[in-house]
């Protein structure tokens, strides 16, 4: 309702976006290792510095920088009109 009959729509882009090249997605964190590009990113030692602080904290960081390169590249290639299809 909220989409459909509301037009309320702007907040599900990025859903469009993953939905679009979700094979992409599945396979680019199966052949590149996201999880450690996104460890390198978040800082080795601002994760275990977290991890200290609350148990488990670290991670999350490393899973949201993880989720935002996703996001960004299929960004990139809905913008490209760049889709894999099966």
């Amino acid at each position: 309702q909220v989409i459909d009959v509301w037009k309320h729509d702007k907040w599900a882009t990025p859903f469009l976006w993953m939905g679009r090249s979700a094979i992409t997605i599945h396979m680019l964190v199966h052949i590149v290792n996201v999880e450690d590009i996104a460890g390198r990113l978040a800082g080795g030692n601002v994760s275990n510095y977290l991890n200290d602080l609350r148990p488990g904290l670290g991670s999350l960081l490393v899973a949201l920088v993880a989720l935002g390169l996703c996001l960004l590249f299929v960004r990139f290639l809905y913008k490209r009109r760049i889709f894999l299809r099966v």
